[in-house]
Order: structure tokens, then C-alpha cells, then sequence
């Protein structure tokens, strides 16, 4: 038999939440970086469009992105 359906809706909240903890996680780390990279250097025209990429919930693709470009702007 399987787990009761409470218990199996537990388990699925308890995911969401951490799927919710592990973007916001995610988010955090690529604003750290692109505030970084913007006191490196790095245009400020060009953090802002990052930012905004973080804000619209595609963090992933801004950190591939700044992964690729962001050693230009180190110093």
C-alpha cells in the first residue's frame, strides 16, 4: 500500500518549498555576482540588463551568460 494522501501532499509541499529556497538561492547568487563584476567594471547599462534578467526569473540563463562573458570585466 501506499502513503496516505496527507503524507504524500506533505512531500510535495516540502518540495516546492525547496525548489522555491533552492531559486531564491539561485537568484541571490547571480545578483552577488553581477554587483561583482559591476564594481569591477563591468558597464553599468549591461548589470542593469542582467538584473533585469534575474527579476524576470531567468537567473539560470544570466548566469550561463555572465559564465561566458564575465572575465572581460575582472580586472
Amino acid at each position: 500500500m501506499g502513503k496516505p494522501d496527507f503524507e504524500q501532499n506533505l512531500g510535495r509541499q516540502q518540495l516546492d518549498q525547496l525548489g522555491k529556497l533552492a531559486k531564491a538561492i539561485e537568484q541571490q547568487a547571480a545578483i552577488k555576482v553581477i554587483i561583482g563584476l559591476a564594481a569591477d567594471g563591468m558597464p553599468t547599462e549591461v548589470a542593469s540588463d542582467l538584473l533585469k534578467g534575474v527579476a524576470e526569473g531567468r537567473e539560470r540563463e544570466v548566469l550561463e551568460t555572465v559564465a561566458r562573458v564575465g572575465q572581460k570585466f575582472i580586472k
